[in-house]
């Protein structure tokens, strides 16, 4: 893209404003019962969305490449790109336990006041040079076919990086259950109360993670990329575990949810410390480091979209009929124990595997 606000910037502005139309529509059609334009509001949020995404993927890599001397630092960008993931979601954990009690309407404006800051902050500090002077082709549909294919003999390693992420991402979708998890095997009925203990959990876990992952990103430098995948799948396997461990211990069933929050905390604030420096060590040939990453993401989209699917599908297969003879809604203890040993234990098993055949990074 040739512009004088740079490569990334154009995107990144016009994105959110179109995601910034996309709420307001979303507001009007939710004020008005409008479900269609609801739907339509909502998918151009998500494109624009995205959009920004793939745009700022690709700031801290034009950065990098600017610099060849600042190579060692992309472990400090991907500590700080996970610890600001992290904080993203404490506050909006904090956003929904602060505005509980008022409408959800009132979320529309905090979200379109809160992306049109964070766009202003982004587009003022991230000074980019100007592209006007750059040549490329026209865009054809065979590159942007092209875009969304990976050369597994010539990229391999960007293949198994990816790959992984797409395990990994399926393996964390298991907080989709956690709600019905709580209900059926802790028995904790009450809806508030359940809410109450996912949002402490959850809070537990980003907090861990934030605070973890800038010295594991930093760690890594000396213990290697691929050794920080793998410690951080075993914390991932364990949290699993002791998830399949609470229920059959009652008396101890608390004590070990905290510590699976608190390992799960350390996990991802692990994974996710090194997971964008080892995709930019792995950029593939070809591709611009936006183009890659955005990729990239898209994967990591797609196995957080494959992950609740299947696992829907093995609490379905085992699900209980109630006492009418009808579809219950309650789940048995082999249905939780399936998802949590096959999209969480082996899910990050198959991520240590993938990450072993990665040759061009240690």
């Amino acid at each position: 893209h040739r512009s004088s606000w740079g490569r990334r910037r154009p995107f990144i502005l016009s994105g959110t404003c179109l995601a910034v139309l996309g709420l307001l529509a979303m507001w009007a059609a939710s004020r008005h019962v409008l479900p269609f334009v609801f739907l339509v509001a909502l998918s151009c949020l998500q494109l624009a969305v995205n959009a920004v995404y793939a745009a700022q993927c690709g700031l801290p890599a034009d950065f990098l490449s600017a610099d060849p001397g600042q190579g060692s630092e992309k472990s400090v960008v991907s500590g700080l790109v996970a610890m600001y993931t992290f904080l993203g979601s404490l506050l909006a954990m904090a956003l929904i336990i602060l505005t509980s009690s008022a409408p959800i309407h009132v979320h529309y404006g905090i979200y379109t006041a809160g992306i049109s800051l964070v766009c202003a902050v982004v587009c003022c500090c991230a000074t980019e040079t100007s592209s006007l002077s750059s040549t490329s082709a026209a865009l054809t549909f065979s590159e942007l076919r092209k875009s969304f294919v990976i050369d597994a003999t010539r990229d391999a390693d960007f293949f198994w990086v990816c790959a992984g992420r797409m395990c990994y991402y399926m393996s964390t979708s298991i907080a989709t259950f956690m709600y019905y998890y709580f209900r059926d095997m802790l028995h904790v009925e009450d809806e508030a109360r359940c809410k109450r203990v996912i949002g402490f959990l959850a809070i537990l876990m980003q907090c861990v993670g934030m605070i973890t992952s800038i010295p594991l990103g930093k760690l890594s430098n000396r213990l290697g990329r691929k050794p920080m995948i793998y410690i951080s799948c075993m914390f991932m396997v364990c949290t699993f575990l002791l998830y399949v461990l609470a229920p059959l211990v009652p008396s101890l069933a608390w004590p070990v949810v905290v510590a699976a929050a608190v390992f799960y905390g350390v996990g991802s604030g692990a994974y996710l410390s090194v997971d964008y420096a080892l995709a930019l060590d792995c950029l593939p040939e070809g591709k611009t480091s936006a183009e890659a990453l955005g990729l990239w993401g898209v994967v990591g989209f797609f196995g957080s979209t494959l992950g609740p699917v299947l696992g829907g599908y093995l609490l379905s297969f085992t699900q209980t009929k109630d006492e009418a003879g009808g579809s219950g809604g309650s789940y048995p203890f082999v249905g939780y124990a399936s998802i949590m040993l096959f999209l969480g234990c082996f899910m990050n098993l198959l991520v240590i595997v993938m990450t072993h055949k990665i040759q061009s990074v240690r």
